[in-house]
């Protein structure tokens, strides 16, 4: 994930990648076990692919999820 960037705004964990640009915003539902895309570019697979995990590893990290 080094060509990833993932930062938390308060409830929204946001994930770039400055080399395209692309960037994906995920949040947690109150009282789910899961995050929820917010923002995701359309035809990018890898970049969705590399995104979900990079905020999946931020959440745990913060506790939203186990």
């Amino acid at each position: 994930m080094a060509d990833l960037h993932v930062e938390c705004r308060g409830e929204i964990i946001i994930v770039t990648e400055p080399e395209t640009g692309f960037y994906a915003m995920y949040s947690k539902p109150k009282g789910d076990p899961w995050l929820e895309a917010k923002h995701m570019p359309l035809s990018t697979y890898d970049f969705k692919a590399r995104a979900w995990e990079a905020a999946n590893d931020k959440a745990r990290r913060l506790n939203w999820i186990v």
